[in-house]
């Protein structure tokens, strides 16, 4: 409360350029007043129902301008399933395929690195050449 007196005084100030007269404060001081007396307790206790009622009616709002682009995704989704996942599942295998090989044929090449480097001893011990 004391946030919004402060912000009229200062609204006041600005609106009547800068010279402030006393009873345009007074009236909204005493407008405050009664409104705190008076409809403030009612509003005070209908505070839940009408956030409730303000925020369904934003939802339903926003529900009802989105609806149109929600039925689009779910006609380019629809498409989309129809046509690129097939294609992709067979790209995506061919890829797989390749990379499978790649990833083998390089461990197999240090294996086989590994194995014509190292030569046993007399001891049985690897040793390096």
């Amino acid at each position: 409360m004391i946030v919004f007196t402060l912000a009229a005084v200062i609204f006041i100030y600005h609106f009547l350029y800068g010279i402030v007269r006393w009873y345009a404060v007074a009236g909204a001081a005493l407008g405050f007043v009664l409104y705190v007396r008076t409809v403030g307790h009612l509003t005070a206790r209908a505070a839940g129902v009408i956030i409730f009622i303000v925020g369904a009616a934003k939802r339903y709002a926003v529900y009802f301008s989105l609806l149109p682009l929600k039925m689009m995704g779910r006609m380019l989704r629809g498409a989309y399933i129809k046509t690129v996942p097939p294609t992709a599942a067979k790209i995506s295998l061919k890829h797989s395929r390749r990379l499978e090989t790649r990833y083998f044929e390089r461990k197999m090449k240090i294996k086989l690195k590994g194995l014509l480097t190292e030569v046993p001893s007399e001891n049985g011990e690897k040793r390096d050449v």
